[in-house]
């Protein structure tokens, strides 16, 4: 946790000490890296490169094991990075087909970028939906054997999704210019 807090801060302070006072747009991997020359001088290319490179390397194991438990879940068979093939063969095929499409994709020509950015947007609209589920789950007393969340954590809860809501109702109406 420490490590993803870190990396946000550090991408946001970066990126606003660069992008955000040359009031420059990103389309490619290359611009974003030369947009770090203030900051990284000629290692600007390498410290970028690593960056992504470190942050794949953390987000991609935890994306295809969540999406395998999600869809093993989905379909009722056994899932867990700790089950090994032969206990888990159609966990472990989800897995490798969810990381083939990824290469696919990765390969399709799509600029980087824009890939980041699309699925920002996307996992940015999820989250409203997300959080619902797991309110109302979370607030059900037979799912949470008895147990549901308290009064003022279901408030909170509520409140988040509402900022996140009204956040991304703003974020498409600026996107589609009506505001």
């Amino acid at each position: 946790m420490a490590i993803g807090v870190l990396s946000f801060w550090s991408i946001l302070i970066v990126t606003g000490a660069t992008l955000g006072v040359q009031h420059r747009r990103v389309q490619t991997a290359q611009q974003a890296a030369q947009a770090l020359r203030p900051v990284a001088g000629s290692a600007a290319t390498i410290l970028f490169s690593l960056g992504l490179l470190a942050s794949a390397l953390v987000a991609l194991p935890v994306i295809l094991a969540t999406c395998g438990v999600v869809i093993g879940s989905e379909f009722s068979f056994d899932t867990g990075l700790s089950k090994t093939l032969r206990e888990s063969p159609r966990y472990h095929a989800v897995i490798l087909a969810l990381a083939v499409v990824s290469c696919f994709i990765a390969l399709s020509g799509v600029p980087p970028i824009k890939l980041l950015f699309v699925a920002g947007i996307l996992a940015g609209f999820g989250t409203p939906i997300g959080l619902t589920c797991l309110l109302r789950a979370a607030s059900n007393s037979e799912i949470m054997n008895r147990h549901p969340i308290s009064p003022p954590l279901r408030a909170a809860g509520w409140g988040v999704l509402g900022l996140i809501t009204v956040a991304c109702a703003l974020y498409l109406a600026q996107l589609l210019h009506l505001l």
